[in-house]
């Protein structure tokens, strides 16, 4: 019994860890309202834009307003931006490299 239960939760976990890599598309990507750019708290901080967060719950974007960072080791901020296909839209998050 105890075994069937930890093959049925494996089973849910990993359904779930799928479920969520996959990419999701919208139809339409969702509209962009400029938003005035705080002041930079510093010399060293970068920009780092807004990015779009999927919400499940409703099956569109959230926005996540942008904000100043102090920039990792010897790297550099690659924006996000939106890339699209016969599928739909999808947002590609920024990272640093």
């Amino acid at each position: 019994m105890m075994k069937n239960l930890k093959i049925v939760f494996i089973l849910l976990a990993l359904t779930f860890i799928i479920g969520s890599c996959k990419t999701k598309y919208v139809k339409d990507k969702p509209l962009v309202v400029e938003m005035k750019r705080p002041v930079r708290p510093g010399q060293n901080y970068v920009w780092l834009n807004d990015n779009w967060v999927f919400n499940r719950k409703n099956q569109t974007y959230t926005r996540r307003q942008g904000y100043w960072a102090i920039p990792k080791s010897k790297k550099n901020y690659q924006q996000g931006y939106w890339k699209t296909n016969k599928n739909g839209s999808h947002w590609v998050p920024g990272r640093w490299k």
